[in-house]
């Protein structure tokens, strides 16, 4: 009998402890999950907007936030709110002795208050003290950040004085807050999306050989560009190798410079192989980098964009090929929207029939995305909008939501094409020249 009850005991204690353990993984779990959610939709660059009067919720609060900043020798410098987080209002202030920054934050959806001070190193780096609880999200090592949860002003200020470097600080200033904050979240928010798990990310090419010189002349790449392009990328040129498959006849070998295979598992398909120099980047400098390079190469016949998934880990990778058009890639992906019944074929006949018109580039493929830079909109861009929409009807809800067009009848489906196609012409208008296509 006593043997039984400690069986007994000892399983219900492993149960127990099996559940805790298991709640713990699944909270960890899903806190990682909370954490990468509120780091992705965290926008990644925002503008500060001076306001005279803001509408507080808890003027008092705020005010003695401020006030007890005030006693310690921080001066107002201004009252905000951020362009891209409207529900966010801040109070700004500096100290004029210690170069130290300080805002009191009041978030309008939840109501809550927080204060938040900050030491400005050169290189961009920098310390913050705050009361309010961690947010989980990973800070980088060049902007760590102490939480004291509830912690009022005198005790965050003591806590920054005791932990600050002594090397020279950027003086917060009147002048100098808007673009320090600014620059400060840009820089983090980077961080964040090159670090997704605070790691370092693994390279994505990082199963694909070395590229040397051999395989860039095999490729047409001449010594010179191969040499030029190893000097300007941050890290290995590789040989990628992309397969994918086609229904049978759909091209020939004139069309894609690659191999065109028999496909040994479907006699309707064959097998598509193309080689290329790329290169994986930080997510952060995909897109500058890319353009920078196309500026030299383009003019050189050679194709250079971002593929592949979006971001992989915090990666992008940029692919470089010799040719006339970047038609190779759509085929060697298979981009398409087969949940609208399009095609690669389609998409190719939106770009050739655009491309000479607009001046249409690709700077982006993969297998259900599309990324062109526009040189120009015809005299009337209605046909072209129109049926761009049309070709990616995922882009109506955010052209929509970019003309703040919250509202609408998704019945009415001429009405909304007609409304994103205008918020298409009007970004263009704005100076934007990159569109972004995409089937989900």
């Amino acid at each position: 009998m006593k043997i039984v009850l400690v069986v007994g005991l000892v399983g219900l204690l492993a149960v127990v402890g099996l559940v805790f353990f298991l709640r713990a993984k699944i909270r960890g779990f899903f806190t990682k999950v909370a954490t990468s959610m509120a780091s992705a939709m965290q926008p990644a660059t925002i503008e500060l907007v001076r306001q005279q009067q803001l509408g507080w919720l808890d003027r008092a609060k705020v005010g003695q936030n401020v006030s007890q900043l005030r006693t310690l020798g921080f001066k107002p410098i201004g009252n905000f709110t951020i362009r891209e987080l409207p529900n966010t209002h801040l109070v700004a202030l500096g100290h004029p002795e210690e170069g130290f920054g300080a805002a009191v934050y009041e978030f309008q959806d939840s109501g809550k208050i927080f204060c938040e001070m900050v030491a400005i190193y050169h290189q961009n780096s920098s310390l913050a003290v705050g009361n309010a609880a961690p947010s989980g999200m990973e800070q980088p090592p060049f902007a760590p950040k102490i939480y004291i949860k509830n912690a009022p002003p005198k005790k965050l200020y003591k806590a920054l004085c005791e932990a600050v470097s002594p090397e020279p600080l950027v003086a917060v200033t009147p002048k100098s807050f808007k673009q320090i904050f600014e620059n400060s979240w840009k820089h983090e928010q980077a961080w964040r999306i090159d670090h997704p798990d605070g790691e370092e990310p693994p390279d994505p090419l990082g199963h694909f050989p070395l590229a040397d010189e051999s395989h860039a002349e095999r490729l047409g790449f001449n010594a010179e560009v191969f040499h030029w392009l190893v000097q300007q990328l941050p890290e290995s040129l590789r040989l990628q190798t992309l397969n994918s498959w086609a229904e049978r006849g759909t091209l020939t070998a004139a069309d894609f410079p690659g191999t065109i295979q028999p496909d040994p598992e479907d006699e309707n398909a064959e097998r598509l192989v193309l080689e290329t120099l790329a290169v994986s980047v930080p997510a952060s400098q995909v897109g500058h980098l890319a353009k920078e390079l196309r500026k030299r190469l383009s003019p050189r016949g050679i194709q250079c964009l971002r593929v592949g998934d979006s971001i992989v880990r915090g990666k992008s990778v940029i692919a470089f090929l010799v040719h006339p058009n970047a038609e190779p890639f759509l085929w060697a992906f298979q981009t398409n929207g087969a949940n609208f019944d399009v095609d690669t074929s389609h998409i190719l006949a939106w770009l050739r029939k655009w491309q000479p018109l607009c001046g249409l580039q690709v700077i982006g493929a993969g297998f259900d995305w599309l990324e062109v830079e526009i040189e120009t909109l015809t005299t009337d861009p209605r046909p072209f909008t129109e049926e761009t929409v049309r070709l990616c009807p995922d882009l109506v809800e955010g052209l929509l939501h970019q003309l703040g067009d919250e509202e609408w009848d998704e019945e009415d489906d001429e009405r909304m094409e007609e409304r994103a196609a205008a918020a298409m012409v009007d970004s263009f208008r704005h100076g934007e020249r990159e569109l972004h296509l995409w089937w989900d």
